[in-house]
């Protein structure tokens, strides 16, 4: 806990006691050697490390990782055989993704379905305040919430960046099974290009959030054929692309 001084509409101080959430360094290298460093909250670097390289394209699924592992450096990822060999290039020239790249050729586009029932989806988003105990206690962590076509919780992270809490959630289904079951995503944050991407090379139908895209992002979306959804009035979702995907949507 850390002590503050806090002044009311009066003007009278007072120390008070808050907890501050936690962000440092996050080294990752891959074949032993360093290729990014990420600011974070402290722990699950390890699943931090898998979804940042599923995100940036270093891997496409597990069977990709070959081992993972945390120490005194940072997190150390190391791949199949098979796929450094398919991503020497981009690694020895440290090319990662690139945010210019908007097409993103090589993410095919997603398959037809589920469908989900709008009321459901749109409970999930409001439910997502139960599962952020950091963002409680601290008032400064994002959430990205993974569920499956039945809409079963697969994975959850919090972190200070939510780039971070969403390759977290996915580097733990990555490292502990259940990646190919994501289809869907529920995010404290808006809807960025790229949280989209990170999606995406996640293969995630549906994503719903609290507040609302960006232009370029529904773009990228509409090319992936990915359900963009937020909350609407009291009870109903805004859908801006990939309708299909929710029951009673044209």
């Amino acid at each position: 806990m850390d002590a503050i001084h806090s002044v009311n509409v009066s003007g009278v101080e007072a120390e008070q006691t808050r907890e501050l959430i936690g962000e440092v360094p996050v080294r990752i290298s891959i074949q032993g050697r360093p290729e990014a460093t990420l600011l974070a909250t402290p722990g699950e670097a390890d699943a931090l490390a898998a979804g940042f390289c599923l995100s940036e394209g270093l891997i496409g699924d597990p069977e990709d990782l070959a081992a993972v592992r945390v120490d005194a450096e940072g997190a150390q990822v190391a791949l199949t055989a098979r796929r450094l060999a398919a991503v020497a290039s981009r690694l020895a020239d440290q090319v990662f993704f690139n945010a210019a790249d908007f097409d993103l050729h090589d993410v095919a586009p997603l398959p037809a379905g589920p469908v989900f029932d709008p009321a459901a989806v749109r409970g999930k988003i409001e439910a997502l305040d139960t599962l952020q105990p950091l963002r409680r206690r601290t008032r400064a962590a994002h959430a990205a919430a993974l569920y499956d076509a039945d809409l079963n919780l697969l994975s959850v992270a919090e972190d200070v960046g939510r780039h971070n809490a969403l390759d977290k959630a996915v580097g733990k289904l990555l490292l502990g099974g259940g990646f190919h079951r994501i289809r869907l995503l529920v995010l404290s944050s808006r809807i960025s290009f790229e949280m989209v991407n990170k999606a995406a090379r996640a293969r995630v139908a549906v994503v719903a959030a609290v507040s609302r895209p960006t232009a370029l992002a529904v773009s990228l979306a509409r090319r992936v054929n990915m359900t963009l959804a937020t909350p609407a009035g009291p009870a109903g979702l805004c859908v801006y692309c990939g309708q299909q995907r929710l029951a009673g949507f044209d």
